[in-house]
Parts: C-alpha cells; structure tokens; sequence
C-alpha cells in the first residue's frame, strides 16, 4: 500500500468518500453517473473525488465532454481487503451496489439497442476504426484447425472469414438482432456457431478456445476489464487473445452517433489490462491512418503454459463479473 496509514485514514474518514471507493470497485464511473448511484449533488461529490484522487486512491480520466473516475494508483489487494471488511455490514452496502449494477445495465441496454437496430445494415456504416476490415484477411491466417471465439462478432465479417481455416468458430454477439441475422448468414457454415451472451460473462466452457478475437467491441463494453478476464478464462493455456480497437480520441460525437461508451483506449492502458488478467508477451501496434482522427490498434497477448487455469489476478478480474 503506497499511503502511509495517517493519510489513508483521513481519506477514508467520510463516508461517502468510503462508499465512492466501493463502488469504483466494481467499474469505473462518470461524475453524472455517480451524482445517480448516490442521489448527491455534484458539487459533493466533485469535491470528494478531488481528496481521493490527492491520495491517489482515484485516477480521473478525460473521454470527450466526460470525466471518468477509476481506482488510483495507491489501489492495493490490501486496501481492497480492508474497505471490503469495513462495509460488509454498513446499511448502505448492497444499495450502493445495486445502484452502480443498475448504471451498467443502463450502459449494456443502450449498447444492445443501438446494434438491434442496426442489424443488417450495419456493414453499410463507415465507423472509425473502420480499416479493422483490412486486417481480417490476415488474422484469418494461421488458424487452420483452431477454435477460435468472434467475441462480439456482430454480422460476421471476421467470423465468415475465420471460418474458412479454423476448425470452429464460436460467434458470440450481445445483439438478439445481431445473432439473428448472423445465424442467417452462417447456416452454410457447419463449423460456426452463434450464440448470444454478454461479454463480461461468455456461454463458453473455461479453457475451451485456442484464439479469441475482439474486434471493435471494448469500446462498447461497460467494464473493458472484466470483458479481457472473460477472454482469458475460455483461452486454454498457450492460447492467444488479439484485441482490434480505436486509440484513445476526443471525437464525441461518436459517443451520440454510434453508440461508444468509451472514445477509445490508451495503449498502455490496454497493455496493463491484459497484464492484470494474466496475459504475458503483451504486444501492441497502431493501423497506420495519420490522416485520420481515431486510428485503430491491435493489442495481442498469451495465455501462460504454465497455468492450467490463471493467476491471482486473472481470478480478481473474473471475481468483478460477480460483484
């Protein structure tokens, strides 16, 4: 723990700043949403996020006209133990809680409503990051006799193309309308299956996949983080995760026409996300666009031999779909 007792006591000596931390446990929220979660004013909560994040206990981060709040640098396995000790029996525990859950389903419901309503005509839309179509061919390469997992596959444009070398491809979308159609365009593909599941909790066995491939889908996703744990346990060891998603931008109205939660993704950030679940030989590189303002980056990372199942932390990421 990187704060002495002294300070990390006087930033835990209010409640709400206690509460705040409990909540930012289970994902990362905007001021507005969680002015909602506490039904505070913002000016309240503004002013303790500003002490937590003194005591580097939050880390802000600037998405377009929105600040995202997040657990800080001074975060520890310790301090995670002590303040879930500390509220296991305060009155207020499960309705923070609930409140921060009803904010994610907010997110996914919003997600699932755009991408139903898109169906069958969404590959007609040039979406930023758009050039991932031009690395489809290759990552369709190399997989002859894999199983592979299309983590959010939405009409199929990689899924279709994996199927030509892979010995099965799971399609999985969080879209009924989407898998609707995608069931469609894949009955002619006996070694496809699609299914619809939420990314934070895939209808796959653990260990079952050799490549999972998210493409275009964090940016979407309400908790990032627990979506790469989800990856990580339908890996088997060995197994190779590649992430298709848009650099960090400041293009908003991305946020309103296209439904993105979140303007894209720093690239350490994305490093140290895969880290933390268990990846090893994080790798990362950008699709060369310099003229254009949302650029797309490739992530990839392993599962280790070593580990029939995952790590400690790998097993804390997975831990947050239950939260």
């Amino acid at each position: 723990m990187n704060l002495d007792p002294v300070s990390l006591f006087k930033a835990l000596s209010e409640e709400l700043r206690l509460r705040i931390l409990r909540v930012l446990d289970i994902a990362g929220f905007s001021v507005a949403e969680l002015t909602d979660i506490f039904n505070a004013p913002q000016s309240t909560i503004s002013r303790h996020l500003a002490r937590l994040r003194d005591a580097e206990l939050v880390e802000a981060r600037r998405q377009g006209a929105l600040v995202f709040y997040s657990k800080g640098a001074a975060w520890d396995a310790g301090l995670a133990s002590l303040m879930e000790r500390a509220s296991a029996e305060a009155p207020w525990n499960e309705a923070d809680r609930a409140a921060a859950h009803r904010i994610l389903e907010r997110r996914r419901r919003q997600s699932q409503s755009y991408f139903d309503a898109m169906a069958r005509r969404y590959s007609e839309i040039v979406e930023p990051g758009g050039s991932w179509r031009a690395l489809a061919g290759a990552l369709a390469m190399g997989f002859e006799g894999k199983i592979v997992a299309d983590i959010g596959a939405g009409e199929g444009e990689i899924a279709l193309r994996l199927a030509r070398s892979a010995r099965r491809v799971h399609a999985i979308d969080h879209s009924a309308e989407m898998v609707r159609f995608l069931r469609e365009k894949a009955a002619a593909w006996p070694n496809v299956s699609v299914e619809e599941g939420d990314l934070e909790s895939l209808p796959l066995e653990d260990g079952c996949c050799d490549v999972a491939i998210v493409s275009q889908v964090l940016h979407h996703c309400p908790r990032p983080r627990v979506a790469l744990g989800e990856a990580y346990r339908v890996l088997r060891p060995g197994g190779r995760l590649i992430v298709l998603d848009l650099e960090e931008h400041q293009e908003e109205w991305a946020r309103e026409r296209l439904a993105d939660h979140w303007l894209g993704f720093n690239r350490g950030e994305l490093l140290r996300w895969l880290r933390e679940a268990g990846f090893e030989s994080a790798s990362d590189f950008a699709d060369p666009q310099p003229e254009s303002a949302i650029r797309t980056i490739v992530i990839t990372g392993l599962k280790p031999m070593r580990e029939a199942f995952g790590g400690i932390q790998a097993k804390s990421i997975r831990k947050e779909r239950h939260r």
